[in-house]
């Protein structure tokens, strides 16, 4: 009896470890912390802002920002089909995914600045007030770069939209550094290793041997991680050069430091040393979304979430110099409304990113960083005075230099005119299209009569939309997205 139940202990175990060890079908491996039907994603709370009478208060202040990870993530769970959570839809993210017809900066200034006023599709009550803004382009022909790429090499790193793609596109990288660029890249799991530093492209063959080589295992406790990115970062510092960090994870990462407050204190104190700080997110499943958002933002950062080559090429090709290069530190936006032309208004997404007036006029406040030749925009729903014909407000924008040494706040206004464009432009067309998919993901209390089947109808009324790459794509993720909810 004792020989029958030792055989079948044995034959029991083996089960467990060979089902702990089966993949995915197509070589998607489970993660870490993710069970098939249980999702551990962690979002920050996203309440919607209201409506604010401008007799009370006229002025709307944000942290400004060129983050696009929302975007991404969203397009990520829908290709997946999967539900879409609230909180994750950060609508100015939507927004700022795709690339606009703005106006470039006078010579010596740094936001090039366009606005239009058009009717609401969704609520003949009330005007969309788009603010766009663009960070003059910089030549970086001359302008070498050090990059430390801190790579999570852990088992859950397994998965085909995880390590396989972080290789993808540090590959697309690669392909944008100049013969005067530096790259190093650090791994962790159960321990950390320099797979190479201070590489450049006439080390490309090696690079590219020692990435294809990576391979995901181990546990994800890198205790020292972090500390040697900076470490080499530091020891390849480049003197008015781009230093930065870049995290590449699947999101609940242990660098050496596992408390959040604890993470952004550190990463704050090292951004005054001019090496700055960039996460990109990879997979779900244990995803810690505001966790990445709140480093990348003190690191002076940028964060992205890539799901697939589309995004990958987003960041890495086409924004490659916005993220490599800084115009603005410390960027904030305030509107002031005209309470003679404007009744109310709201904000549309910037939830999280929002300032007090206080805040806004303090210079030592941590705000946004953006990085040239890239475009921010700032959505707002407004009701109109009767016959109001002032200008519908003013735009003051706060910042200071890329020099980390210098912490001179500088200053530019523009007026923002009541001029109703009774045929929006493509451009405003396709953004009330995106503010509106956002509303219905979010069930928003002010949807009001907002439409998947009219928004589709209205974006694919547009030809431009299918000549833009990302644009048709966007079509294509509302169509599977309207045939996920019928």
């Amino acid at each position: 009896m004792k020989k029958i139940f030792s055989i079948v202990f044995i034959v029991g175990f083996v089960f467990i470890l060979a089902s702990c060890s089966s993949p995915y079908p197509g070589d998607r491996y489970y993660d870490e912390a993710f069970i098939d039907g249980i999702d551990s994603d962690e979002h920050q709370m996203i309440v919607e802002n209201p409506f604010v009478n401008t007799a009370v208060n006229n002025k709307s202040n944000i942290s400004l920002s060129s983050n696009t990870a929302a975007y991404s993530f969203i397009r990520s769970q829908i290709n997946s089909g999967k539900t879409v959570d609230r909180n994750v839809v950060r609508i100015e993210e939507m927004v700022n995914f795709f690339r606009y017809e703005y106006n470039q900066p006078l010579e010596g200034d740094v936001f090039g600045f366009k606005s239009e006023l058009i009717e609401t599709p969704w609520n003949p009550e009330t005007h969309l007030l788009l603010v766009g803004l663009e960070t003059k382009k910089v030549d970086l022909g001359d302008v070498p770069t050090n990059l430390v790429v801190l790579l999570d090499v852990s088992g859950s790193m397994s998965a085909s939209n995880k390590l396989p793609l972080v290789k993808a596109s540090m590959k697309l990288l690669l392909e944008q550094m100049k013969p005067q660029d530096k790259i190093s890249l650090v791994t962790y799991s159960s321990g950390e290793k320099v797979i190479f530093e201070g590489k450049t492209i006439e080390d490309l063959t090696y690079i590219n041997r020692q990435i294809d080589i990576l391979r995901a295992s181990g546990s994800t406790a890198g205790k020292k991680g972090l500390e040697m990115a900076y470490e080499v970062a530091q020891t390849h510092f480049i003197e008015g050069g781009n230093n930065r960090i870049i995290l590449a994870t699947d999101g609940d990462f242990n660098v050496g430091i596992s408390n959040t407050n604890t993470l952004v204190e550190y990463i704050s104190e090292k951004r005054e040393s001019g090496i700055y700080f960039s996460a990109f997110g990879f997979g779900y499943g244990n995803y810690k979304d505001e966790k990445l958002e709140r480093i990348a933002m003190a690191g002076n950062g940028v964060y992205h979430y890539i799901d697939d080559m589309l995004s990958a090429r987003k960041a890495f090709v086409d924004n490659i110099d916005g993220l490599l290069y800084t115009v603005a530190r410390d960027a904030k936006a305030q509107i002031e409304f005209n309470h003679n032309a404007v009744l109310e208004y709201r904000l549309i997404g910037y939830e999280n990113r929002q300032l007090s007036n206080e805040q806004f006029d303090d210079e030592t406040t941590d705000a946004g960083e953006i990085g040239t030749g890239l475009q921010v925009t700032a959505i707002y729903e407004v009701k109109l005075q009767e016959q109001a014909i002032d200008d519908l407000a003013s735009l003051m924008i706060r910042y200071k230099a890329h020099d980390t040494t210098d912490e001179t706040e500088l200053e530019t206004q523009f007026d923002v005119l009541n001029v109703l464009n009774q045929f929006p432009s493509k451009d405003a067309s396709f953004i009330s299209a995106v503010v509106e998919f956002g509303l219905l993901l979010i069930n928003s209390e002010y949807k009001v009569d907002a439409s998947l089947d009219a928004l589709i109808e209205r974006i694919k009324s547009d030809p431009n939309n299918s000549t833009d790459y990302y644009r048709s794509d966007f079509v294509e993720t509302l169509e599977k997205y309207q045939l996920m909810v019928q």
